[in-house]
Formats: structure tokens, sequence, C-alpha cells
């Protein structure tokens, strides 16, 4: 009984808070967890619900974790310091209506009866306040007006004025009056409001022209004083700008593009455009465009993006290459390319495993720890593992040097559980030959997350060599460009390099990763 009692003690509830702040400033959301989530390491999701009656989620924050290492999805608007243990805390650095609803904390295998939302409050005293961010010309706009009650409630009249230090009627756009339990309201022609209001209000400006720019306010009748503070619409010119995170090969990479403008508010069609192959104007790689208030986004092959936009953008790399090399810059349609700033997309250099030299018809190599080499080199090279482990995974390449990189064909060298030791063979397509004295040959390698196996390999030692070699002893030809296969941990392994010739004319050759 005292252990059914103590067990029935514990709480292993999820909840979370979130202080109620003035528009526009700076809040969070701080989840509680019964475990330390860095020791569990389990999934942790944090979930928004629109209104506090919407079965509509969107998750702002996805972390999971990778050979011990965390990893994270963070929505636009919101910040994370990568900080977790029985806590975490999420920013919002600027609450607006589209950050007002529920939150919810979420680990993976919890019961979701254990789960307990927070809501965020806009929190305003004896003041009213309005937001209308910038945006170009003829361009949509939205401006939101914020009142300390619910008019919905209160039945309070409102108005929002056009224009500096004008409270008189006459400079109203929009002007509510309950008659009842309806709201009779009267627009000016260049604007829209869809007589919703509660706490707070927005008005919609379809195409923002010079003559709309200005300061604007929000008033209501109140029995008590109450300061109106005034916001600006100000008509800018759209730029841009874009960054790139710098990865090594296969790796996944991302590219964020930065406007000015929130391009969700303000409807611009848009496209990231790649330079280079001697196309001045460049090859659009993502486009996107609004339909019927739907961002409709189409992109190159080897390009990822989720449709989600605000003043910025991300497109993904799932799998970094050469091909993804050059220059970039996010274009606004119907805008100056002078307002778009370039970035260069660069992948890392390459670290070496290998490094093989001629000296005096002799072959002289060095390695880095946890390989071997026995300087017998033809048409192959062949580099051995002795105990395989997890520092060995990643993409391998056999590099010579004085020859254009696109011939040297790569291949994963990844660790399963339960199967017997195997020889990793690197198989190159065939090398055209340079009649020079120095070639040198590098072995690349990169540190990646853990497959799932996909074979299986019974045998003490396999190879696989490359399709130009059809000797009856070889083992079956391979056709892909990318040669995987499994290698059991703490197991022996080797690596063998397919120059696709004898080396009979004493190269040097030089092993090296990135």
């Amino acid at each position: 009984m005292l252990i059914m009692s103590l067990f029935n003690s514990i709480d292993n509830s999820i909840t979370c808070d979130i202080p109620a702040v003035e528009p526009l400033a700076n809040t969070s959301v701080t989840c509680h967890f019964p475990v330390n989530v860095s020791h569990s390491q389990r999934i942790v999701v944090v979930s928004f619900y629109e209104g506090r009656i919407s079965r509509e989620e969107s998750n702002i924050l996805d972390c999971y974790w990778l050979w011990g290492n965390m990893d994270c999805e963070i929505s636009s608007g919101h910040t994370f310091n990568r900080m977790i243990s029985n806590e975490l805390t999420l920013e919002i650095p600027r609450v607006s209506t589209k950050d007002i609803g529920r939150y919810a904390c979420k680990l993976s295998n919890m019961n979701p009866k254990d789960i307990k939302p927070c809501e965020l409050k806009i929190k305003l005293v004896g003041k009213t306040m309005c937001d209308v961010p910038p945006v170009p010309l003829s361009s949509r706009a939205s401006l939101t007006c914020y009142f300390p009650e619910d008019l919905s409630k209160t039945r309070a009249n409102f108005r929002v004025h056009h224009g500096a230090n004008c409270s008189d009627p006459a400079c109203a756009v929009v002007t509510c009056e309950w008659k009842g339990d309806n709201l009779d309201c009267n627009t000016l022609r260049g604007y829209q409001f869809d007589r919703t209001v509660t706490s707070h209000l927005t008005v919609g400006i379809p195409t923002a022209q010079e003559e709309q720019e200005g300061s604007y306010s929000c008033y209501f009748t109140s029995s008590t004083p109450v300061r109106y503070e005034p916001c600006s619409l100000t008509l800018v010119t759209v730029t841009s700008s874009c960054s790139i995170s710098r990865v090594t090969e296969t790796e996944p990479a991302s590219l964020t593009c930065t406007f000015n403008v929130d391009v969700n508010e303000t409807r611009n069609n848009f496209s990231l455009v790649r330079f280079g192959g001697g196309d001045s104007k460049g090859v659009d790689i993502v486009t996107c465009t609004w339909l019927k208030d739907q961002l409709k986004c189409t992109t190159a092959p080897g390009y990822e993006v989720n449709n989600l936009v605000t003043d910025r953008l991300v497109i993904r790399v799932p799998r970094a290459s050469r091909d993804h090399t050059g220059t970039y810059a996010c274009h606004v349609t119907d805008s100056k390319a002078s307002g778009f700033q370039r970035c260069e997309f660069i992948l890392k250099p390459g670290v070496d495993i290998v490094t093989c030299t001629w000296l005096q018809d002799q072959l002289k190599c060095t390695t880095a720890p946890g390989y071997e080499v026995n300087n017998l080199v033809t048409d192959r090279l062949v580099i051995r593992v002795p105990r395989a482990s997890r520092d060995h995974t990643g993409t391998y390449a056999c590099h010579v040097t004085g020859s254009s990189v696109d011939g040297f064909k790569s291949c994963d060298f990844i660790l399963i559980p339960d199967v017997p030791a195997v020889v990793l063979t690197v198989a190159i397509a065939v090398l055209v030959f340079i009649p020079v004295s120095l070639v040198i040959i590098f072995l690349v390698f990169k540190c990646k997350p853990r497959k799932e196996a996909t074979k299986r390999v019974s045998s003490e030692e396999t190879s696989l060599i490359s399709p130009d070699e059809k000797i009856s002893s070889s083992p079956p030809v391979l056709l892909k460009e990318e040669i995987s296969t499994e290698i059991l941990l703490a197991a022996s392994a080797a690596v063998t390099c397919d120059l696709g010739r004898d080396c009979q004319t004493r190269p040097q050759i030089v092993t090296h990763t990135t």
C-alpha cells in the first residue's frame, strides 16, 4: 500500500508559463519537465494553438538527439538558447497578435493527459497601442490596434484615425458603433475591416499608397482617462540579404533569406536565384508565388522549403555537394536588384587521412591514427582500418592532384550492429592519365549521422570494385555512383581506391580528409 501511494504521488505532468506583457514587448515560454531531458535525450516539442479554442496546431520548437548531440528546428519569430534540462525557455522577442494563443510543451513517450497548456495574454493598462510594419509601395499592409479591454464584451465604440495628433472624428478611416449586439462600421476607401474585435483588431490596407503613409492611432469610448500611443506607416524599398551555413560535402545545410519587410503580410512574390555557369541573370532555385493568400513554392532538385515565411525564409539543402556551391541572392518581384545582397555557398575543405608521396622510386605514406596502408599501389590502393569505430564513419573519396574533382566519386562508411567484419572498397571511375611528375591521391572523410542498415555481409572480407574492372574473380559489378557498405563496430575494415589503371609512373600519393 505504501509503494502504491508513493507511485501515485509522483507528478509526471509537463507544465509551462508565459509572463503577460504589452504588445511588441519581449516575453518567453518556459517549459517544466518531470525529467532532465538532457539526460534522457527524449524528443521535445513546443506547440502553438492560435486563439483560445483552436484545433490547428503548429510546432514552433522541435528538438531531437543524434549520436548524443541535440539538434533543433525553430520557427521564425522565436529564439532558443539550446539549453535544456528540467526546463527550457523559448523567447518571443516581439509579441504581436500572431503570438496570442495557447502553448503546450511535449516529450516523446508521454501521456497526453499529463500535458498542461499555458496561454499568452496581452497586458495593457490605461492606454491603446498600434502597430503597422513598413511595406513597399502598392503592397499589402496591416494595422493592428491594441486596447486595454475586450471591446466585444464592454461594447465600447471605437475609431482608427489617420494623421498626426488628430483626435477629430473627421480623421477616422474606420468608425464603429455598437447597436445592440451588432457592430455598425464605416470604412474609408483604401481600407478593409472585417468587424472582428476583442482586445485587438486589424485594419487591412490592400495596396498601400503614399497618401496612406504617416501616423495612426486607435480610440475607444472610456469612462477613465486613456493615453493613445500612435504608430506610423512607412513605405520602403524592399531589400534582402542571405546567409548560408558552411558545411562539408554531404552534410545538410541551410540558406536563410532575410527581408526588410514581412513578406507574409505584404504578399510579395519572391525567388532564390543562383548565379554562375555563364548566365548573368542567374537561375531560379526557389520560386514562391501568392495565390489567394496561399504561398506556393517550387524548388529545383536538391533544395527544400517549408512555405513558412515572415521577414525570413529558410531553404534547406539535405545533402550538400559541389553542385550547390556558388553565389545566391533572394529576389523580390518588382523590386530593384541592387537591393538584394548576395552570399556565397562554400564547402569546407577536407582533412588528410593518408598522404603518399614518391621519393626516388620509393612510396612514402603517412596515415592518421586508426588507419594503415602497406605502400603497395598499382591501379588500386588499400587503406585498412584495424578496429572500426564511430570515428571512422562518414563519406570518403579518393582524390588525385592535378585532376578534376568531378571524376572522384564518394562512398559512405557506416557502422551497424550484429554483422561480421568486412572490407570497404572505394571504387573510383577511370581517371584520365596526366603525365606529371607528381600525382597525389586524397581520401576525403566527413563525419555524418548514423544510418539505418541496408545490407548485411557474412564474409570475412568483401571488396567493391569499379564497374570498369571486369575480372572473373571480382565481386558483382556495382553501377551506383555512390557505394555504401556497413561496417561492424570494432571490426576490421579497409578502403581501396581503384584508380582505373596501373600506377607504373611512380606517382606520389597522399591521403586527405575533410
